[in-house]
């Protein structure tokens, strides 16, 4: 339902998560809105990032 976020860069995770946008020139692999902007998860960001990193893409 969602975009693939296994890997995803802290940039990626920082406009998705905290804004519900992509950053400048990205272009997803599929166009959903389901995501709304949780900006309260913005000082959990890299750990986030390191949990995701963990995953085969």
């Amino acid at each position: 339902m969602g975009p693939e976020i296994a890997g995803s860069s802290l940039e990626l995770l920082r406009a998705k998560v905290l804004h519900n946008e992509y950053p400048p020139g990205y272009l997803p692999k599929r166009s959903t809105q389901a995501m709304i902007p949780l900006p309260y998860l913005e000082a959990e960001l890299p750990a986030i990032e390191a949990y995701l990193a963990t995953f085969e893409q």
